[in-house]
């Protein structure tokens, strides 16, 4: 085992200098070089950490742009449908007053010519002829009448426009038709006018004045016909009652009047049973339609529904106030002819506003989740998102979150199927009208909107930046380099597990914020902040990362000084290692020659040093020394020969007490024994003994007080108590001359 007092003195003041010189100064390197990575880890953190919020500031700033977007886009089409409304509402009051117009005037035309006694008397004379002559209109004198008659009848016809006039007898006998038609002649009591319009008319318009409803008259061919009669009175009684016939040709040509002919507005007039005029432009079915009961109980109101061809119309509706009919007038136009009206590029309202917005789609759905609007045209439109096929897709279900709530919602970021599987975000919103949703309005956001914000918010670099949803998937592009696709290591919808822990991400979904080192595929440490990004209804977490910087404070430019302050504090301990060496080793090792050599038999005169120190007094001592053992050699040598090996060994003693200060004083007392015998030596030659003894005192007296500084300086282990070794000091008997 490797104990310190065998360690050579250099290597001792070596290590010494080492450690009072260099390793404090590597302490101040480990501790600088720590305190510096510590102070870059910070710097990375709040780095990363910036960017994180850049990302979610701009994220949430696009976000709230593309909602202020929404709801300009939805006041455009509450506008567009409140414009066109009010647009429908006065086409249908214009309509509902000409055609009550028209139907009042001809009542009242019909009334006043009943009253007419011009009418009165020509008519009382028909009748009167045709009973003369056995109830027929075949002689010359009901011609003369009527011929008579016919002109002034017919100026009114025109003006009127009807289709016909007739004046039927109390005996319910048709004796004049204006147009001459079958009926003229026949009894209305019987077949075949038994059942018709005029018919009931006559029977209603022998009280009171009346109108009779549209209905097929077969001796027009069956065509609709409407009936408007009043009784005739003669000297206080009722002779017959007058009659006209209005064809429902008629009533469309008054909904026509004054119409746009590439017009698509609908206006129709319609009972229970069905429609009384004509549909325009395009087919209506009223009865089908909600709006058309609330219509017949005498309310007015509008309303937006699909039609047959799943078009979204808006109708409005009111009931016709016409004496006996229960009509209702409604009009009803298709919501994308204003809300798509050519612009002066040729592009329709809706996809200007996609195109301009850069929006990937625009979506106008009915609140039964029917697209019937679509500006893509993918295989989404004319579909039903809550009861279809895209049901379960991110759209369907922010659709029915919208009507539910009847709010704004966001949808997450997955593929949408209709869009070639691409992953696709939505935004929707209603449009309400009375606290109803009338419809739904929908945006599908571009493809690219979410990773092109990311990487134009996070630097370049190796800092990297992505979202990852609440399945712990990617919401957008990662990639290992940036500036390398090839590298790209993870994708919208693939897994980052092997990236981020698990558990970070977890306290990102819970609100949380922090840091996190792991440990990449690649094996290189990776530095990752995390923070929440919450949006409708869901959390997104912001991932930024990068390999943290590493500093070294010996070749870090910007650490020079201190680098130089290292490289001198290593050159000082080394020069003064070298320093020290020259000035305290080779001193000794120049004393140690010298005993080596006394030990020898080689007493050659040595000089000591001139220096003041401990290592000048030894010096001196030890030349002192090597003149006293060779006089005492001479002398002894002389005096004796028996006594020369034990003088020599005991100055191979004490040169071997200089050679090696640390093991000198165990050599000595090694000695012990030749000493002993040097004492039985001289207590037979006590002259010469004494004279030995005396030299050996002067010799350790000398060399104690030098050595013992030596040893004490320049050895950790304090050994000087073993000059004092009784050994040396001279005994009773040593001071007293021997017996002999």
């Amino acid at each position: 085992m490797l104990r310190l007092k065998n360690i050579r003195l250099s290597t001792k003041l070596f290590g010494l200098l080492w450690l009072i010189g260099v390793i404090p100064v590597l302490t101040l390197w480990g501790m600088g070089q720590y305190q510096a990575n510590k102070v870059l880890g910070l710097q990375d953190t709040s780095r990363l950490e910036s960017v994180s919020h850049v990302v979610v500031t701009n994220i949430q700033r696009y976000v709230t742009e593309r909602r202020t977007d929404m709801e300009t886009l939805v006041q455009i089409i509450s506008e567009r449908l409140r414009q066109l409304r009010v647009n429908q509402e006065t086409l249908r009051d214009l309509k509902k007053e000409r055609i009550e117009t028209f139907f009042d005037n001809h009542l009242q035309d019909v009334t006043l010519l009943a009253g007419n006694p011009d009418f009165i008397k020509r008519v009382a004379a028909i009748d009167w002829i045709y009973r003369q002559a056995g109830r027929k209109n075949d002689n010359k004198y009901w011609r003369e009448n009527v011929e008579g008659f016919a002109p002034w009848i017919k100026g009114g016809q025109t003006s009127l426009g009807v289709e016909d006039l007739y004046f039927v007898s109390q005996m319910g006998d048709v004796v004049y038709s204006l147009s001459h038609q079958n009926e003229l002649g026949q009894n209305i009591h019987h077949a075949p006018l038994k059942e018709t319009g005029l018919a009931r008319v006559f029977r209603q318009a022998m009280e009171a004045p009346a109108i009779q409803d549209f209905q097929p008259y077969a001796p027009a061919n069956h065509a609709p016909s409407a009936f408007i009669g009043a009784p005739v009175k003669k000297d206080g009684g009722i002779i017959g009652a007058v009659i006209i016939r209005i064809s429902r040709p008629v009533l469309t040509q008054l909904l026509r009047a004054g119409m746009d002919p590439t017009s698509t507005n609908g206006v129709i007039v319609a009972a229970m049973d069905g429609l009384r005029s004509d549909p325009l432009p395009a087919p209506l079915d009223p009865l089908k339609n909600p709006s058309f009961q609330e219509a017949l109980k005498g309310n007015i109101g509008h309303s937006i529904a699909l039609g047959m061809q799943k078009q979204l119309l808006i109708s409005t509706w009111s009931p016709l106030r016409i004496k006996g009919l229960s009509w209702v007038i409604m009009t009803e136009v298709e919501t994308s002819q204003l809300l798509t009206q050519q612009t002066k590029e040729n592009k329709n309202g809706l996809q200007k506003f996609s195109d301009t917005s850069g929006y990937y789609d625009l979506f106008l759905i009915h609140p039964d989740g029917t697209v019937f609007y679509s500006t893509a045209r993918q295989a989404d439109h004319n579909t039903n998102l809550l009861t279809g096929k895209y049901a379960t897709t991110n759209l369907g279900q922010l659709v029915g979150k919208v009507l539910k709530s009847k709010q704004f919602g966001m949808s997450d970021l997955v593929p949408y199927p209709p869009s070639d599987n691409q992953p696709a975000i939505f935004m929707a919103q209603p449009v309400i009208e009375n606290n109803q949703v009338v419809m739904v309005a929908a945006l599908q956001l571009p493809p690219d909107a979410i990773t092109g914000l990311m990487h134009h918010s996070a630097p370049s670099g190796p800092i990297q930046t992505f979202l990852v949803g609440q399945d712990q998937l990617l919401r957008s592009d990662a990639f290992t380099d940036p500036a390398n696709p090839a590298t790209k290591t993870a994708f919208i919808g693939g897994s980052i597990a092997s990236i981020v822990s698990p558990t970070a991400i977890s306290n990102a979904l819970e609100g949380k914020t922090g840091s996190q080192e792991t440990i990449h595929t690649n094996g290189k440490r990776l530095l990752s902040v995390y923070a929440p990004l919450p949006l409708d209804g869901f959390t997104w977490v912001v991932i930024s990362q990068t390999e943290p910087d590493q500093i070294n404070l010996l070749s870090n430019p910007n650490l020079t000084p201190f680098a130089i302050f290292m490289g001198g504090v290593l050159f000082l301990v080394i020069l003064g290692f070298l320093v020290i060496r020259s000035d305290l080793l080779h001193p000794l090792m120049d004393i140690s020659t010298t005993l080596n050599r006394m030990a020898s038999g080689h007493f050659e005169s040595f000089v000591g040093s001139t220096r003041k120190d401990e290592l000048g007094v030894l010096s001196r001592s030890v030349a002192t020394v090597s003149d006293e053992i060779t006089q005492a050699g001479q002398r002894i040598q002389n005096a004796t020969e028996p006594l020369a090996a034990p003088i020599r060994r005991l100055a191979t003693i004490a040169i071997s007490l200089s050679r090696e200060t640390t093991t000198g004083l165990e050599t000595i007392h090694e000695a012990k024994n030749d000493l002993e015998r040097v004492n039985e030596l001289l207590k037979r030659n006590a002259a010469s003994a004494k004279e030995i003894v005396l030299i050996t005192k002067t010799l350790f007296e000398i060399t104690k007080g030098p050595l013992k500084q030596a040893i004490s300086y320049f050895s950790p282990r304090d050994d000087s108590s073993s000059l004092s070794d009784p050994l040396m000091e001279p005994t009773a008997n040593d001071s007293t001359t021997p017996a002999s």
